[in-house]
């Protein structure tokens, strides 16, 4: 939990490492520490990670609440389909996982676009995440101003 800098380009420079359980425990530490400059680096990879990886990406990305990675999220949400090839794409659970760092990125405009066409998704699982984001929105309190001098 040291606060150098050398720190973020350590644990950084782990997300390359060839296993994917030190990718994971970086992921882990990055997220957990808050250390907001290292989630560029995290969406850059994002998309080319094992399914695995990219879960704790997401919750890393969530924790940090960094919007600049908003777009980033939002691409694992978008089932790629195609009549002549076969893609398997991004897991649900990846997907489910990127809705509810999405959700921490509230409220933020990009974000609730995001979260409002993932509750049409065709898995029930993304459908209820995103919903359940959407419903957490900060709602301003009404005030009423009931002072009898009024």
């Amino acid at each position: 939990k040291v606060k150098d800098p050398k720190v973020q380009s350590l644990l950084a420079s782990l997300l390359d490492d060839s296993e994917p359980e030190v990718q994971m425990e970086a992921l882990r530490l990055i997220g957990e520490l808050k250390l907001r400059g290292v989630a560029a680096e995290i969406a850059r990879r994002l998309p080319v990670m094992s399914p695995g990886v990219q879960e704790e990406m997401c919750i890393a990305l969530g924790n940090l609440g960094e919007r600049h990675t908003i777009a980033n999220l939002t691409a694992l949400l978008e089932v790629k389909r195609s009549f002549w090839k076969r893609t398997p794409g991004v897991s649900d659970a990846v997907r489910v996982r990127a809705v509810w760092a999405l959700g921490q990125m509230m409220p933020d405009a990009h974000a609730r676009t995001a979260l409002a066409k993932a509750s049409k998704d065709h898995n029930p699982m993304v459908r209820r995440a995103a919903q359940s984001a959407l419903d957490k929105e900060v709602v301003p309190p009404f005030n009423l101003n009931l002072d009898a001098n009024s």
